[in-house]
């Protein structure tokens, strides 16, 4: 269940009409039907805090990727940047280097990013 749903779930278990829930949260009837039939990922932080305060219902941040997989994506991006300079580069000089060696500078790029410095991966 998305946060969406479960804010609408208790509306509808505290019986609250979107008149009665936007006189509690301050947030026009409009767009409290705006954002039940959109989503919250469509309003403002704002407004759903108020929703939720009016419902009683916690705002919990959680982690929805690993920090590590995140880490290893960006590796992954800055490596295919870098070799791709590289290969940009041996082409024009007449010495293209081929798809396998192309992923193997990649993967070894990746390792060496993955254990240095954390402000290499984002610069």
């Amino acid at each position: 269940m998305n946060f969406t749903e479960k804010l609408d779930k208790r509306r509808q278990e505290l019986g609250m009409t979107f008149e009665v829930l936007s006189k509690r949260s301050g947030v026009p009837v409009s767009t409290l039907k705006a954002i039940f039939k959109k989503g919250v990922e469509h309003a403002t932080f704002a407004n759903v805090a108020a929703i939720a305060d009016a419902l009683s219902v916690d705002i919990e941040f959680a982690d929805e990727v690993d920090s590590y997989e995140i880490l290893q994506q960006q590796a992954v991006k800055k490596a295919r940047e870098l070799v791709g300079m590289v290969q940009g580069t041996s082409g024009l000089e007449s010495q293209a280097v081929g798809p396998k060696e192309i992923e193997r500078m990649i993967s070894q790029l990746v390792h060496k990013l993955m254990a240095g410095s954390r402000r290499k991966l984002w610069a």
